[in-house]
């Protein structure tokens, strides 16, 4: 349990994140800010430690799949997005930790197509 000071720290962590994602950070930054907001929620018990892994499989496939160059010839702007909703869903379940390299792969791989066809 939390003393009131921790909770309060929490809530300030929360508070500044959500400050953070109101505008339009790089995708690095945001991706700290959600990982630093569900951490301080999951240490208040706003958030469950674990959510069912298989409810999260669609998203992880698809990130195993964006890493592996599977998604290659789709437009950058849907293929960013793809990766911002299942790192999201990732994060809102407790488990963007566990799946930390394989979000950076797949963001990693998103960066190289955008320098193969952006220059």
């Amino acid at each position: 349990m939390l003393s009131p000071e921790e909770q309060e720290e929490q809530h300030r962590i929360i508070a500044e994140q959500n400050e953070i994602l109101a505008g339009a950070p790089a995708f690095a930054v945001k991706r700290a800010a959600q990982k630093a907001k569900l951490e301080a929620m999951t240490k208040l018990g706003i958030l469950p430690k674990n959510e069912n892994p298989n409810l999260m499989q669609p998203h992880i496939d698809t990130l195993q799949a964006i890493g592996d160059g599977q998604h290659d010839g789709e437009d950058l702007s849907e293929l960013l997005d793809k990766i911002d909703q299942a790192a999201q869903a990732l994060l809102d379940a407790g488990m963007a930790e566990t799946y930390d390299d394989l979000i950076g792969k797949s963001a990693e791989r998103w960066v190289l197509l955008d320098e193969q066809q952006n220059g």
